[in-house]
């Protein structure tokens, strides 16, 4: 199993996926999610505001702001 990281907390990161999705994505996070060799433990984004949204919606909550 691969751990993985999102840096960036953004559309592309995980924002355009309205949902947690269960067989296709169009972001990184879903992309991990889907993926059965890899799982998604941390983020990292300048904006706490994004970065609070983002651990939410994935369900992580080592966020890091640097």
């Amino acid at each position: 199993m691969f751990k993985c990281a999102i840096i960036g907390c953004g559309n592309i990161g995980g924002g355009y996926d309205k949902k947690i999705p269960k067989e296709w994505s169009i972001t990184h996070a879903g992309a991990y999610h889907i993926c059965p060799e890899t799982k998604l433990i941390t983020a990292a984004d300048k904006s706490i505001e994004a970065l609070e949204k983002f651990g939410k919606k994935w369900r992580i909550d080592k966020l890091y702001k640097d």
